[in-house]
């Protein structure tokens, strides 16, 4: 869950290199200048959800050290699920900044404009292997991020999250957010805030 305010929702800091964010659930509001993730230097964005977004579901910031982005591909964006339940493709904010594969990129009201996206993604030799299908939630409107067997998510080396255990030791977030009485969909329309 992201404040309205800011232009990501995760971003990695100034100069951080060889880091790793693995096994994050970003959950987007419908804001026009909202990014899921907005990552820059050589680290790696795998094993994550990014679920709605407004801009894009990951864009690029560049770097205070021109220098040393000189030559860089960015962070390696690899077994990612990035998931709009409505019709936004812009998956990447720049098409050919950073690498990686085994992504799924899916815009639930627009399956053709991500595979569309995707087909220019791959052009630039970039995600060969990753797929603009469904990701196969078990039941995502509430909360339930477990991925269905034969997900092509996990047929690229995605691994399941541990979502149930995400949180406060008593109350993990997941059940906060199903107590509270809001679909996911209202969540991210701002409802419940």
């Amino acid at each position: 869950y992201a404040s309205p305010t800011p232009p990501g929702m995760f971003r990695n800091d100034d100069e951080q290199y060889e880091s790793e964010f693995y096994g994050n659930i970003l959950i987007g509001l419908d804001q026009p200048r909202l990014s899921g993730a907005n990552l820059k230097h050589e680290n790696a964005f795998e094993n994550n959800m990014i679920l709605n977004w407004g801009q894009d579901a990951i864009g690029k910031v560049t770097s205070l050290d021109k220098e040393h982005e000189k030559g860089s591909l960015g962070t390696r964006v690899s077994r990612n699920i990035i998931f709009h339940p409505a019709k936004n493709t812009q998956f990447i904010g720049k098409i050919d900044v950073h690498y990686g594969d085994g992504n799924v990129f899916y815009a639930a009201g627009d399956p053709a404009g991500s595979a569309a996206w995707l087909t220019q993604r791959q052009a630039t030799g970039n995600d060969l292997n990753s797929a603009a299908v469904d990701p196969m939630f078990q039941d995502l409107e509430n909360f339930d991020f477990t991925l269905k067997p034969g997900s092509p998510a996990l047929s690229r080396g995605f691994e399941q999250i541990p979502f149930e255990a995400i949180g406060l030791i008593d109350k993990p977030a997941v059940v906060r957010l199903r107590e509270s009485g809001h679909t996911l969909s209202q969540l991210m329309a701002g409802e419940g805030r």
